[in-house]
């Protein structure tokens, strides 16, 4: 899976949170905080890089990684790397 399908996967995934706070995908760019925008919180960031890494066949290691990039589209396509 390539950078455009991951990019693809990881908004199709967030599709329903966004729809469900009014907030278009167009709106949202890579370096957009999904945390500040109400999208995710620890759960849903959870659920989200579970699903990722089922459909990409991927997974992250998470001693290495900063928190903050769990917060961004751009950090979490980063992290599944």
């Amino acid at each position: 899976m390539d950078d455009a399908e991951l990019r693809t996967l990881t908004f199709s995934l967030l599709a329903p949170k966004l729809e469900a706070a009014g907030i278009s995908a167009v709106e949202v760019e890579e370096s957009t905080s999904l945390v500040d925008l109400g999208i995710l919180d620890s759960m849903g960031f959870l659920e989200l890089i579970s699903q990722l890494e089922i459909q990409s066949g991927r997974t992250i290691d998470f001693d290495d990684v900063d928190p903050e990039e769990f917060t961004t589209v751009a950090g979490i396509l980063r992290l599944m790397k």
